[in-house]
C-alpha cells in the first residue's frame, strides 16, 4: 500500500468532512466548514496534512506557536484522524511520523498534543508508542 502525506487542497473537504464526524464532530453547516479551512490554509503557523491512498483515508493538522519561556517553537497536534478502515494499517504513524520530522527540521522545541482519554488510541497507547510522554497537567475550558 503507498499512501501519500501531502499538505491538503480545498477539494479535500468532503473527506475532512466525513473523518471529523468519524470523530464524532457533525458539521451542520458546510460552508462554514469551508470558511474555516481557507482560513488555516492561509495561514503560515497552521498546516492541515492529508494522508492519501486513492484517496484521503486520514489528516493531521498542526499549528506552530512561538514560546519565550523555550526561545523556540512548539508544533502541536491540534487534530489527527485515521479513517477506521485504515486504522492499524501505519497511516497513523506515518502522518505521525512525517510531523515530528517537520517539526525537527524546523527547528521546534517539541512537539505537543491533547487528547481523550476515553479515546481508542489513548487506550491503544498510540502516542506513548511514538515516544510522547503523558504529563499531569489540567486542562480548563471556558465555553463560549
Amino acid at each position: 500500500m503507498t499512501i501519500l502525506i501531502r499538505r491538503a487542497r480545498f477539494d479535500d473537504v468532503d473527506a475532512l468532512l466525513e473523518l471529523t464526524a468519524e470523530l464524532g464532530y457533525t458539521h451542520e453547516d458546510r460552508e462554514r466548514f469551508e470558511t474555516m479551512f481557507a482560513r488555516i490554509d492561509r495561514r503560515d503557523d497552521m498546516v492541515i496534512w492529508v494522508a492519501e491512498v486513492e484517496k484521503v483515508v486520514g489528516y493531521c493538522a498542526t499549528s506552530r506557536k512561538p514560546q519565550l519561556r523555550y526561545a523556540s517553537e512548539v508544533v502541536e497536534i491540534d487534530e489527527l484522524c485515521v479513517s477506521s478502515h485504515f486504522r492499524g494499517s501505519g497511516v497513523g504513524t506515518l502522518l505521525l511520523n512525517f510531523v515530528l520530522q517537520k517539526a525537527r527540521d524546523e527547528g521546534a522545541h517539541h512537539v505537543m498534543l491533547q487528547t481523550r482519554r476515553s479515546r481508542v488510541s489513548y487506550d491503544r497507547g498510540f502516542y506513548k508508542k511514538a515516544g510522547f510522554v503523558e504529563k499531569d497537567s489540567a486542562i480548563f475550558v471556558f465555553g463560549l
